[in-house]
């Protein structure tokens, strides 16, 4: 009994040993991949400890032991541009092989939404029903990494290499494929594109860490809410937060205690000027928080139909006059008018309650002060101005914080940029700053560090280049303060970095 023991022991053994020794690769090494022309290539992966690994490339053969962790990684000589190749990657108890892979320029292309909206998106390409149709250029392909967040780096993530075609390219994003396209034409050769890009994210978030605690200490106070190094235990203790935030959301007090009557003591409510957002009061919160105001009517327009808007509010409203529900709308960018029953107006003091629910970034009734006004037949009045108001229900009360790439920075570099570091590149195209204009001074600190953190880690100085904001929102009347001009004027000053560049764009809408 104990030598069948002894027999099966080993046989299950043998059978771990086997599994453990599978080479693997990350994510990026692929068919259909573009590796960098003139460059030595790295190819790396993981195998079993100590063992030996072969990977054959056209001409090239060559060989790697593992270290004691299974890591084992070597160089390909560098080539000229070409392919269609294969290759092989050969373990002692697997074999890989790569198809269709060809030697040319690979661009790292990376930033928020203007980087990442898809070429099959109408409000980013003009005619894309006409642009998908047309593009078929099979020496382009892109590698789209997966969205991913991490407090450590990573060392492999998420995506796939795709080959540009009428069937494909509607998932490219826009601005690396038409870049690509120029390159391709131009020079003939292959054109990789790895786009990771992720919209509404920070600058913050895409630096490295060490680069980003080497900056002053003011940079690093926005963040002493959490940890980087204690990062995995906030988030355990986060999501416990985030069921009692939801929980409390789903009752909120102000519903139960009644808060839409015009009875309600609001003594302790405080004062709040709007339109805007209420961040400027508040601090970063997001709940449910009660906005009240009163008005007074002359007789001739009580009891006729009337129109009350408040413009647009982030992220939905619930809305009472004088006690009675009058309206609800869902979506931070509708604008709220609602019509009032010819009753429920009276001569005198009149009442109007909006409860607000907000799920992330700015929240409040935030448009423009001519958008806030009850219109009745005889005349219209504004709304716009001292409103009182108490919160509910927030995000601060229960500790909880909404996870987002912005919440910490490097969060993004450790997910999506580290992955690649070993990887030669020709080079970084870069569209973001549009989530930044909140703090557009610090972006001349910002942007800078970002670029040298990222070719600290290549190890060498990779060519840059970057879109300069778009001319986004109404143009104003009469010269003012702009945080938007103030962003520009920090791109435009990291210029004096050698090797980049900057694509100027306020001239074409």
């Amino acid at each position: 009994m104990e030598k069948i023991k002894l027999i099966l022991l080993c046989c299950f053994s043998l059978f771990l040993t086997n599994v453990s020794a599978t080479v693997r690769l990350p994510h990026l090494f692929s068919d259909h991949m573009v590796m960098q022309r003139d460059q030595p290539v790295k190819i790396w992966g993981w195998a079993d400890k100590n063992e030996t690994i072969e990977v054959v490339f056209g001409s090239q053969s060559k060989k790697v032991k593992a270290d004691k962790n299974g890591n084992w990684a070597l160089s390909l000589d560098k080539m000229a541009f070409g392919g269609p190749y294969s290759m092989q990657i050969k373990g002692r108890s697997n074999h890989i092989t790569l198809k269709d892979i060809y030697v040319g320029d690979v661009w790292l292309c990376s930033g928020q939404s203007n980087m990442e909206m898809p070429v099959h998106g109408w409000s980013s390409v003009d005619n894309y029903q006409e642009e998908i149709k047309n593009a078929d250029y099979p020496l382009i392909r892109t590698f789209n990494v997966t969205k991913g967040m991490d407090a450590q780096p990573r060392n492999d993530c998420e995506g796939m290499w795709m080959v540009c075609s009428p069937d494909q390219v509607a998932d490219f994003s826009a601005v690396a494929y038409f870049f690509a396209r120029k390159l391709n034409l131009e020079l003939n050769i292959p054109i990789g594109i790895i786009n990771s890009s992720w919209g509404g994210t920070e600058i913050e978030s895409w630096i490295t860490p060490d680069a980003y605690k080497a900056l002053p200490a003011r940079f690093n106070d926005k963040y002493e809410a959490v940890d980087m190094a204690d990062f995995d235990s906030f988030l355990k203790e986060n999501e416990i937060n985030k069921g009692l935030y939801q929980k409390a959301m789903d009752h909120d007090p102000g519903v139960k205690e009644e808060w839409y009557n015009p009875s309600t003591d609001v003594s302790l409510w405080e004062k709040m000027l709007l339109p805007q957002v209420w961040e400027n009061v508040l601090g970063n919160v997001d709940g449910i928080v009660w906005f009240r105001r009163t008005f007074t009517l002359p007789k001739e327009d009580s009891g006729k139909d009337t129109v009350i808007q408040l413009g647009p509010i982030d992220d939905d409203d619930e809305t009472w006059l004088n006690g009675v529900k009058i309206g609800e709308s869902k979506g931070y960018a509708i604008n709220r008018i609602y019509e009032v029953p010819s009753e429920l107006l009276k001569e005198g003091e009149n009442t109007i309650v909006v409860k607000i629910s907000d799920y992330s970034g700015g929240g409040g009734m935030y448009g423009n002060a001519d958008d806030m006004y009850i219109k009745t037949a005889k005349g219209r009045y504004s709304l716009a101005g001292e409103w009182l108001y108490k919160s509910s229900v927030t995000n601060k009360a229960f500790n909880y914080v909404t996870v987002s790439p912005n919440m910490l920075y490097g969060l993004l570099y450790n997910a999506m940029i580290h992955p690649f570091i070993s990887f030669p590149i020709q080079g970084v195209i870069w569209y973001q700053g549009e989530s930044n204009v909140g703090y557009a001074y610090d972006y001349r600190t910002l942007f800078p560090a970002m670029i040298n953190s990222w070719r600290s880690k290549w190890g060498r100085e990779l060519p840059f280049y970057w879109v300069q904001l778009a001319n986004y929102m109404a143009k104003d009347v009469k010269p003012q303060r702009s945080e938007w001009a103030e962003l520009r004027e920090a791109q435009t000053m990291t210029l004096i970095l050698p090797q980049t560049g900057q694509a100027v764009i306020t001239d074409i809408g």
